[in-house]
């Protein structure tokens, strides 16, 4: 992800135009205990994107971290979680999540959360003291079904 950005920036900042998107996660708001290194993975790309979005600025270059929560596809069978114990509410299918996507790079937005459900999650998580958010965030992760 670094190199390709820096890459793809070096390109963009010759013809002053661009657009990257960078995917990270609505778990990289949020301490997740059973998934630690993959919310502290996607808190990295949404720092570091969110950095490069600032540098890439004045080259007419839009960067965004794109956010989205639970979303309709095979990753969950690959890294086998049960789809079936999160509501059917807090999903969104990859056209959702790809057309808030857009919608939000048109505007330069540098952090893209996609859903209103994930909206108020990290909106959430931003107003509760940090020992409940991981508290919380420890009982939905749960993985191994305690």
């Amino acid at each position: 992800l670094v190199t390709l950005s820096h890459t793809a920036l070096r390109e963009f900042k010759k013809r002053k135009r661009g657009f990257i998107i960078n995917v990270a996660s609505i778990a990289g708001f949020l301490p997740a205990p059973g998934s630690a290194t993959y919310a502290a993975t996607k808190a990295y790309v949404k720092s570091f994107t969110e950095a490069i979005h600032e540098e890439a600025l004045p080259y007419g270059i839009n960067v965004q971290a794109l956010c989205p929560g639970l979303t309709h596809s095979d990753f969950h069978q690959r890294a086998g979680i049960e789809k079936s114990k999160y509501p059917g509410f807090m999903w969104q299918t990859a056209a959702e999540v790809v057309s808030e996507s857009l919608r939000g790079l048109r505007y330069n937005q540098a952090v893209c959360i996609t859903g209103a459900v994930n909206q108020g999650v990290v909106g959430l998580a931003g107003l509760l003291p940090r020992s409940w958010i991981r508290k919380g965030a420890g009982k939905f992760m749960d993985t191994d079904g305690k």
